[in-house]
């Protein structure tokens, strides 16, 4: 049976993060096979919410096979179909499943920065072009990294990710109000208010900002959760 929280999460990311709507395109990409649980929810979400999904496999083990074996002309190479992928895209949502962090030991630097200089001509696309988010998708070799059982993680991830967002944005943008203002009192002032009256709010904003970077991810484990919404000129500029 099927957790009933990977549903719950999908939600938030087609609904919040991206705010699909009827019409849309939207890119999956589904990394790993561990990750599908998750594919098959937004996928259900993207439809629900009127918009018209693509699912596309990406591995960890294919990037190696290219890098291991690929000559300088295949390592530079910037596949058609993931930089169309990006132009075709309204929505792009990145469900990325963890691996053996040292899965590319043995192959030559050289290789894996000409590869990795190729697809980030795609990333940098996705950015341009598209409302899109991210997401680290926690695994057996994610918990055993994190010295954590699978269980634990699948508790810790799920209660750092499944939150009232648009609240939360609420409460971050009141902390970046109060650190503005703070800027124009003199330092002591600041530092003793900091200390006296609002220690337990910084602490608390310190913690559910750490289940963010921790979760979230852009591209390792401790980036912050990042989502992006393009403009209608945005798409009038392709």
């Amino acid at each position: 049976m099927s957790d009933p929280r990977w549903q719950q999460l999908a939600e938030i990311l087609a609904n919040y993060s991206t705010g699909t709507k009827k019409g849309e395109k939207v890119l999956i990409t589904m990394m790993e096979e561990t990750t599908f649980p998750l594919t098959r929810a937004v996928y259900t979400e993207v439809v629900k919410a009127g918009g018209l999904p693509h699912v596309e496999f990406q591995s960890v083990l294919l990037e190696r096979e290219l890098m291991l074996h690929g000559t300088k002309e295949q390592l530079d190479w910037l596949p058609e179909l993931n930089a169309y992928g990006m132009e075709w895209a309204d929505v792009y949502i990145g469900l990325r499943g963890a691996r053996n962090p040292f899965e590319f030991s043995g192959i030559a630097p050289e290789n894996i920065a000409a590869h990795k200089k190729a697809m980030g001509k795609v990333s940098g696309m996705r950015n341009e072009l598209t409302r899109w988010v991210l997401v680290r998708v926690p695994n057996e070799s994610f918990a055993q990294q994190a010295e954590m059982s699978h269980e634990e993680m699948m508790d810790f991830f799920f209660e750092a990710t499944l939150r009232d967002w648009a609240k939360e944005a609420e409460w971050y943008t009141e902390i970046q109000i109060f650190s503005t203002q703070m800027k124009q009192f003199p330092l002591q002032f600041t530092f003793a208010l900091v200390s006296h009256i609002a220690l337990f709010e910084i602490n608390a904003a310190s913690r559910a900002s750490f289940n963010r970077r921790f979760i979230f991810d852009v591209t390792d484990y401790f980036s912050p959760f990042e989502h992006r919404f393009a403009t209608a000129e945005d798409k009038e500029q392709r």
